[in-house]
């Protein structure tokens, strides 16, 4: 894994005027390209942060409260956003201890009152997405191949053999809080939930397409990224995303959350609707 260093703290670029498809892809392959060869920050927003890139970092930025999303003329503060950004960097740490995963380095720090969250540009891969949406039939079977072997092979048992009787972050001072599948629909923290056994293993929570990094000529997995819900859970909350048929279904996230829920002696009757987002506060 080829990364540039992360240097002394940069000034943030004013905010410039993001689901998964293939045009979503391609746009942030472009971003990419255009940060790495102009020497420069190219900026997105996200619906709940911006996105800096630049030419030796990523940049994650919380959205100052007049950048929030509205809805019938309302705030929409951002889920667990704090908390997400502490807890990858709490994994990523964590990982590049214990286990042989390729993840960049990152780190926290406020800027302006507004907090930051730094990673490590890998500068010899690319989004698995990529090559699923951009490549012909071949390619994108055999790219998913290669990289679901390596998971299979290193990845996963690596995740699986850090095990906890209790589920949550690695960093016990952050609240457990559900995947994006359940969070986007209710914000409420999860208890804490243990067991007599270490029956929980660590999980990415999230390893599709685009957090999986590989070396275009070969398929290597090249690093891993977004951490952010990351935790330890039962081992069926980690999805296989990453295989595209999967992800195309909704039957899959829709599955995933009755299993999920059913783990707290919940269904989806017990979530509160969050589709009219509570205002921000």
């Amino acid at each position: 894994m080829r990364m540039a260093t992360i240097g002394p703290i940069h000034s943030i670029p004013e905010p410039m005027p993001q689901t998964r498809t293939q045009a979503a892809s391609a746009a942030s392959g472009d971003l990419l390209a255009q940060a790495q060869s102009s020497n420069s920050h190219v900026v997105k927003k996200g619906w709940d942060h911006w996105l800096i890139i630049g030419p030796s970092t990523v940049t994650t930025r919380e959205l100052r409260p007049n950048e929030y999303l509205l809805q019938d003329g309302n705030p929409i503060a951002p889920y667990w956003f704090a908390e997400r950004l502490r807890n990858e960097v709490a994994v990523a740490d964590f990982l590049r201890a214990k286990t042989t995963i390729p993840v960049p380095p990152s780190r926290l720090y406020t800027d302006g009152g507004l907090l930051h969250l730094e990673t490590e540009r890998v500068l010899d891969g690319i989004p698995l997405s990529d090559l699923i949406f951009t490549s012909g039939k071949q390619v994108r079977e055999a790219a998913v191949c290669a990289v679901d072997a390596q998971l299979k092979e290193t990845i996963l048992p690596q995740l699986r053999s850090l095990r906890r009787n209790h589920i949550g972050s690695v960093d016990a001072t952050i609240p457990v809080f559900p995947p994006h599948r359940i969070f986007k629909k209710d914000r409420r923290s999860w208890p804490r939930v243990a067991s007599q056994g270490q029956d929980f293993v660590l999980c990415h929570a999230g390893l599709n397409e685009q957090s999986i990094l590989v070396d275009p000529a070969t398929y290597k997995i090249v690093a891993i990224v977004g951490w952010e819900c990351a935790g330890y859970f039962p081992p069926h909350f980690e999805l296989p995303l990453w295989l595209d048929s999967l992800e195309a279904s909704s039957n899959v996230y829709e599955e995933a959350e009755a299993r999920e829920l059913a783990f707290f002696g919940l269904t989806t009757k017990d979530l509160v609707d969050e589709s009219a987002h509570k205002p921000a506060t």
